[in-house]
């Protein structure tokens, strides 16, 4: 997905679809639409009443909205939500697109689909692309049991999305993921966006502290985000395992000596052997008394003595 900046205009409310009308159903609710749409068509912006599911089977277009431009290209699937304000351009030689419209009082009613259609998003699965094929297939090989079958392809095709969206954490409109701790807060400003939520409320509901809630959210707004952060979320756990692990260590043990310090010992050692008892007798009262004296003054004293 790349991101520019979307234009400026007036905006329109369309109900139906702008293209060529090749096959649709309604049913359950949902109203299933498979379009064309001619090389460099364009269309003004304009916003839908209900959310919207578009998959691209030929072809590409792309949309201009308020956070930028997301490019769908064969293959994808691009989630759009009601009243989005936006534009669009076709490219390529009879792109074919399948829409399918949901009803928005059951979708709002459930939490993982509110989450599903709160942004624009551009999703790349296989599961959602094998989906898609079949229910292509059925808009155009209507039979006694296509109702049923159209009905059961979208709502498997919604669980598929969901899935796609949230395995590794949430896929957000910019195509990064979020850890489990931020995907707790934007449950909970999802249940109360009626209200303004202070940030110690929303750090308390993650599980984390405010400064690092700030610092996680910033960093899915950059380049690389997702490592970054889980790298911030799990930071100030690293450090209390470390300053745990650090505390549990045993006492450091002495260095051990190299071998000209040993030398130097077993000199001493052997100078201390060949002195006689009386002398170092002489030297300890001497080096209490703070008076040096020699092996062989010491020597001359004890045959004195």
């Amino acid at each position: 997905m790349t991101m520019e900046a979307g234009p400026s205009r007036s905006t329109s409310t369309v109900a139906g679809v702008a293209g060529r009308r090749l096959a649709g159903m309604e049913v359950a609710g949902y109203r299933v639409i498979e379009a064309a749409y001619a090389n460099g068509q364009s269309l003004p912006r304009h916003t839908h009443p209900r959310p919207a599911l578009s998959f691209v089977s030929r072809g590409s277009f792309r949309e201009m909205n308020r956070t930028g431009t997301d490019v769908c290209s064969a293959g994808m699937m691009h989630v759009r939500p009601s009243e989005h304000p936006h534009s669009n351009r076709f490219e390529g030689v009879g792109t074919r697109v399948l829409i399918v419209d949901i009803p928005l009082e059951p979708a709002l009613g459930d939490r993982r689909m509110r989450r599903l259609i709160g942004r624009p998003t551009v999703v790349s699965d296989g599961g959602v692309r094998s989906i898609a094929g079949k229910l292509r297939w059925e808009l155009h090989h209507r039979d006694i049991a296509s109702d049923l079958a159209v009905e059961g392809l979208v709502i498997a095709l919604l669980a598929q999305l969901v899935r796609a969206t949230t395995s590794n954490g949430s896929l957000l409109g910019d195509g990064t993921h979020s850890a489990p701790h931020l995907e707790r807060a934007r449950e909970f400003i999802d249940a109360h966006f009626a209200r303004a939520l202070p940030l110690t409320e929303l750090a308390s509901v993650a599980g984390l502290h405010p400064s690092s809630l700030a610092r996680a959210v910033a960093a899915l707004r950059a380049p690389g985000a997702e490592a970054r952060a889980l790298a911030a979320l799990r930071a100030p756990a690293a450090r209390r395992r470390g300053r745990a692990a650090r505390a549990a260590r045993p006492a450091r043990r002495r260095r051990r000596a190299g071998p000209a310090e040993r030398a130097r010992a077993r000199r001493r050692s052997a100078a201390s052997r060949s002195t006689p008892r009386s002398a170092r007798r002489s030297r300890r009262s001497a080096s209490s008394t703070g008076r040096r004296t020699s092996p062989a003054s010491a020597k001359r004293e004890s045959n004195s003595r």
